[in-house]
């Protein structure tokens, strides 16, 4: 049988990364207000787009490191 909630949140994982934040969260609002994600999904969802925070500042931070060095 078909799994609405899996199916959405399979897409929202796709998102994450590919899509600006707000729009990540806009549509997970809108599949909750209809009953389709719980407070789970949304907490899940929240880690993923804070891991995804994480690792552009670990990227930013690895390239200022490697111009530091080539400077020196």
């Amino acid at each position: 049988m078909f799994d609405l909630r899996s199916f959405v949140m399979r897409g929202i994982r796709n998102m994450v990364g590919k899509e600006p934040e707000y729009k990540v969260i806009q549509y997970s609002a809108g599949w909750f207000d209809k009953g389709v994600l719980t407070e789970e999904d949304l907490t899940e969802i929240s880690t993923l787009l804070g891991a995804e925070e994480t690792e552009e500042i670990t990227e930013e931070f690895a390239d200022e490191t490697a111009e530091t060095e080539d400077s020196v």
